[in-house]
C-alpha cells in the first residue's frame, strides 16, 4: 500500500538509535544506552548523513513525541475535547502537574533533534559530499531546529537556546532565554531551511515525509502570525504589524507556489487508501505505517485512532459538536467526515449512537460523539496503525492568509477570499454539492468578528489536528484577552454543565453540553504548560513557569 521507504526510514532509526547525545536543557546527563555519539568519522559519507537525518525525523514520529506524548496535552488539552478517563480526564479537567510524562518526553524530544542538528552541522562542512546535498542536508536540518524550539516556545514560553553541540566541555546548565530570543532563532532557521530545501514537487520519493520548501514556508507564515498575536496582545503594535505583514507574504508564497492544492473531497485526507495523494494538501505530516514486525508503543504505527474510535477515551464536546452543525455550519459536509456518531461495540458487537442521534431498536446510546479522522479499519493493534498526523495543510495556510491580512487591513475582500476556499471545497462534498456553508460576505463582519469567526472555522476544519490549544493561547478574544480566558470565562459557563442524555420516552436529548469538570475556573498558568519537573529539579538556572 505504501512506499517502502517509509517504513525502512524509520526502522534504521529504532534499530541503530541514531542520535547524538541524549542531552538537553538539562537532561543533558542522562543517556539512553541505544544512543551512540554522531561523530567525524561516522559522517563521512552520503548514506550516513542520510541515516542520520532519518533517525531525526523519526524521532518526531516516536512515542515520545506525535505518535503518543504531545498529542494528549494540543488535542485533549483544548476546550472542544474531553476524557472519559485517565490521562485524557487530567488534560480535559486541568489536574496535569510538571512531574506530567507528557511534558517530559516532548521536551527530551525535542532537545534531542536540537542538539543531533547543531552536532550535525558542523561534521556536515567537512564530509566528502556533493555541495548540493550538502545543501539540502542543511536544509533538513535548520527545519528540525526551527520545528523544535517553535513547539518548545508555544508550549512552554522562553526555553534556553543552544546551538552548539554539547560536549564534555560544555555549561550543560543554561537559563532560559527570553521568548524574543527564541522566536528570533526560529524563524531565522525556518527562513534558511526555505531557501534551502527542494520543492515538493521535486522531493524524491524515496525522501517522503521529508521537508520541503513549502512546508518551511508554511510554518513561517504560522509562526510570524503567532509572534504577531503575542506582540498585539502585549500592545506592540509596530512590532505585530511587522509579524502580520511576514505572514501574509509567506503564505502567499506557499499559496501562489502551485505546489499545493485542496483535496476536493475534505474525507479524502483522512482516508488510509488515500494517504499519497493527500500530500497534495498536507503540506508536513508525521507519516505513520502499520507495522507487521512490532507492536503497541514499539511500533511503526500510529496510536491516535485508539484513542479517538468510537468509545474511546478522547470524546467531543457537545457544544463544540453543535457549533459545527448549527447556523451557517448547517448541513456542512465537513461535519459528516469529522464527527463520529455512530459505532459497533468491539467486545460485545452492540450497535451505539451518540449525541444527538436518536437511538433505533436494539441501539444503546453514548452521551459525546467521537473524531471520525483517524479510522484505521484493520489495525495490527491498538497502538500500531495507518493514519498520518498532519501538522500542516494548505486549508490552515488560506486560513493564515485570512487572519494576517484581517490583522493588517480588517475584513478585506484578499481575507475573505482566502477564507472561502474552505467554503467553496466544504460545498464540492463527495461528489453531489451542496448549498452550505455559504461564503462569507466582508462587508458583514468588523475585525474583531471576522477574528472570532476565523477561530471558529479554524476549530471546525483543524479539529482533532493539534492546533485549537494553540489557538486558544495565541489569539486575541473579543474582551482583548486571550481566547483561552474568553472560552473559559464567558463561553463555556454559559452552557447547561454535564452531558446530555437521551429521554427515551420523549425520544429527546435534554440541554446538557459540557462534560463535568471540563469548565474549569480560568488561571494564567493555563496559558503555557509547566516546565519538567525533571529539568527543575537538577538545572540551578530552571525557573518554573507562574502558577505551576
Amino acid at each position: 500500500m505504501l512506499p517502502k521507504q517509509r517504513v525502512m526510514r524509520r526502522e534504521i532509526k529504532l534499530i541503530s538509535g541514531l542520535v547524538a547525545l541524549s542531552l538537553g536543557f538539562s537532561a543533558c546527563l542522562k543517556e539512553r544506552l541505544a544512543d551512540t555519539p554522531l561523530t567525524k568519522d561516522f559522517s563521512k559519507t552520503s548514506q550516513d548523513i542520510t541515516l542520520q537525518l532519518n533517525g531525526m525525523y523519526g524521532d518526531l514520529a516516536g512515542f515520545n513525541c506525535f505518535k503518543n506524548a504531545i498529542i494528549h496535552p494540543l488535542i485533549v488539552g483544548a476546550d472542544n475535547y474531553s476524557g472519559s478517563a485517565g490521562d485524557a480526564a487530567n488534560f480535559g479537567q486541568k489536574l496535569y502537574t510538571p512531574q506530567g510524562r507528557w511534558f517530559v518526553e516532548s521536551w527530551d524530544t525535542f532537545y534531542r533533534i536540537i542538539n543531533n542538528v547543531n552536532t550535525l552541522l558542523p561534521l556536515l562542512e567537512e564530509a566528502d559530499v556533493p555541495a548540493a546535498f550538502r545543501d539540502k542536508i542543511k536544509g533538513n536540518l535548520y527545519f528540525l531546529r526551527g520545528f523544535s524550539y517553535f513547539f518548545l516556545v508555544r508550549m512552554f514560553g522562553g526555553v534556553p537556546i543552544r546551538t552548539e553541540p554539547v560536549s564534555a566541555q560544555s555549561d550543560f546548565y543554561l537559563p532560559r532565554n527570553s521568548r524574543d530570543d527564541v522566536y528570533d532563532l526560529l524563524l531565522t532557521d525556518l527562513e534558511q531551511a526555505s531557501s534551502l530545501l527542494p520543492l515538493y514537487s521535486e522531493l524524491p520519493a524515496g525522501e517522503f515525509g521529508n521537508a520541503t520548501k513549502g512546508a518551511a514556508q508554511a510554518l513561517l507564515a504560522l509562526a510570524y502570525l503567532t509572534y504577531g498575536n503575542r506582540h498585539d496582545l502585549a500592545g506592540n503594535t509596530a512590532a505585530a504589524v511587522d509579524a502580520y505583514t511576514q505572514a501574509s507574504a509567506y503564505a502567499d508564497e506557499v499559496i501562489l507556489s502551485g505546489e499545493y492544492a485542496l483535496l476536493e473531497n475534505y474525507a479524502d485526507l483522512w482516508d488510509i487508501e488515500n494517504e499519497q495523494a493527500a500530500y497534495r494538501e498536507v503540506i508536513f505530516g508525521i507519516p505513520y505505517t502499520r507495522d507487521k514486525g512490532a507492536s503497541l508503543a514499539a511500533s511503526l504505527g500510529s496510536e491516535i485512532g485508539t484513542w479517538t474510535r468510537g468509545g474511546g477515551q478522547w470524546r467531543v464536546q457537545p457544544w463544540f459538536y453543535d457549533q459545527c452543525t448549527t447556523g451557517d455550519y448547517e448541513g456542512d459536509y465537513r461535519a459528516d467526515a469529522t464527527f463520529l456518531t455512530f459505532y459497533i461495540n468491539e467486545n460485545n458487537g452492540r450497535e451505539f449512537v451518540t449525541y444527538p442521534v436518536s437511538p433505533g431498536p436494539g441501539q444503546g446510546t453514548t452521551n459525546q460523539p467521537f473524531l471520525a479522522k483517524y479510522i484505521d479499519p484493520a489495525p495490527v493493534d491498538n497502538r500500531n496503525r495507518e493514519n498520518d498526523f498532519p501538522i500542516i495543510r494548505l486549508a490552515e495556510v488560506y486560513l493564515i492568509k485570512a487572519e494576517a491580512e484581517n490583522e493588517l487591513h480588517g475584513p478585506t475582500g484578499a481575507a475573505a477570499e482566502a477564507f472561502n476556499q474552505l467554503r467553496a471545497r466544504a460545498r464540492k462534498a463527495d461528489g453531489t454539492p451542496r448549498e452550505t456553508p455559504l461564503d462569507i460576505d466582508p462587508t458583514m463582519f468588523t475585525k474583531e468578528s471576522f477574528r472570532q469567526k476565523i477561530f471558529e472555522e479554524r476549530g471546525f476544519e483543524l479539529f482533532g489536528e493539534g492546533q485549537r490549544w494553540f489557538d486558544l493561547v495565541r489569539m486575541k478574544a473579543p474582551t482583548g484577552t486571550t481566547m483561552f480566558e474568553y472560552q473559559y470565562t464567558e463561553i463555556l459557563p454559559n452552557f447547561e454543565q454535564g452531558l446530555p442524555a437521551y429521554n427515551a420516552n420523549n425520544g429527546r436529548w435534554n440541554n446538557r453540553r459540557v462534560a463535568p469538570n471540563t469548565a474549569v475556573p480560568f488561571q494564567e498558568k493555563y496559558l503555557l504548560f509547566p516546565i519538567p519537573v525533571s529539568e527543575i529539579g537538577v538545572n540551578p538556572f530552571a525557573e518554573q513557569n507562574p502558577g505551576w
